[in-house]
């Protein structure tokens, strides 16, 4: 039997799938997500700082349980959510940043939120 592809919310049962997805990243990718060229070390300790309790994570996992995409929307102090993206290199171009970001959003208006922004570098 084939399993399906999961879009889903992330908790932090899923703190080991966004270790391994940040690592996966190449330095140009992580540069684009973070705007620092992180080595793994760092990853770890940003993956294990993340506030469940206020940021909202959603992931693309696939049939083998991989989490190839993810989005992180992190409030402000006004309440400004900013999204923030990473899809591994292998899964680009499938669409799965804009689905994990209309989940996103959704998510968040859910929640109340009224503004979410989204900031990339020119070079993305």
């Amino acid at each position: 039997m084939q399993q399906d592809w999961l879009l889903r919310g992330l908790t932090e049962d899923d703190r080991d799938l966004m270790c391994a997805h940040l690592h996966g990243l190449p330095p140009g990718l992580r540069y684009l997500r973070f705007g620092h060229l992180y080595p793994d070390a760092a990853l770890d300790e940003i993956v294990a700082s993340f506030d469940f309790r206020s940021d909202l994570f959603c992931g693309v996992l696939s049939p083998r349980r991989e989490l190839v995409a993810m989005v992180q929307a992190a409030p402000d102090p006004n309440r400004c959510f900013e999204l923030a993206f990473s899809v591994l290199p292998n899964w680009q171009l499938n669409g799965f940043a804009l689905a994990l970001g209309e989940r996103a959003l959704r998510m968040l208006a859910s929640r109340g939120a009224s503004i979410a922004r989204v900031r990339c570098l020119r070079s993305n």
